[in-house]
């Protein structure tokens, strides 16, 4: 039973390693660049390896992106505490260090010219942000959501992408309130507070 314990743990290991080993190429290469045989190098397994734990491309990638993309989110709580968890994760700035790991943007914005990778991206953005925020929200609707995904990338692609840093200087405060103003404005209908009782039925 020990022996089998530590066999099935070496495997996660194993698959660790490659999705880490598929997310930094991913995030440096675009989606047809970042070939199976590299990333395998990367993990120091087989090509036919990355095949059988995968079985495919396609699934290796969506992996990628949902490992880096799943851990940012905090999609539960009222209406307010998602949009305030929300604008938090968009203003803060990242320590230094912090900032070598792989964003969602890094991966996402490399494979936006690819016909494979698109609908992949969109599937998972659907799945993991847009479809949960309406359901845990319980205040808009799928376009609303939408909007507010589409507010969350452009500020990740300014800051992380085209390194734009003069937009985010400044008093910290002061740029939250503004990101949380418009996200409120996205998900929450004119008029009404984000935590209004209503908005919770």
């Amino acid at each position: 039973m020990a022996r089998l314990t530590s066999a099935t743990s070496s495997g996660q290991l194993t698959l660790d390693r490659i999705l880490k080993a598929a997310i930094g190429r991913f995030a440096r290469h675009s989606y047809e660049d970042a070939k199976l045989r590299d990333i395998a190098v990367d993990a120091g397994v087989d090509v036919a390896y990355v095949h059988r734990a995968f079985g495919s491309k396609e699934r290796l990638f969506a992996a990628a992106v949902e490992a880096v993309l799943t851990p940012r989110l905090r999609l539960t709580g009222s209406s307010s505490e998602i949009i305030e968890a929300l604008a938090d994760m968009a203003s803060r700035r990242s320590p230094a260090a912090e900032r070598h790991s792989v964003l969602p943007i890094d991966i996402v914005a490399r494979s936006l010219c690819s016909q494979q990778a698109v609908p992949i991206v969109r599937e998972l953005i659907f799945r993991n942000f847009i479809d949960p925020l309406v359901e845990h929200s319980k205040a808009g609707t799928r376009r609303q959501a939408a909007m507010l995904a589409a507010v969350l990338a452009g500020i990740s692609l300014f800051r992380d992408v085209l390194k734009t840093d003069e937009l985010f200087t400044g008093a910290e405060d002061e740029y939250r309130t503004i990101i949380t103003s418009v996200l409120c404005s996205c998900l929450v209908p004119a008029g009404q507070p984000a935590d209004d009782p209503s908005l919770e039925n």
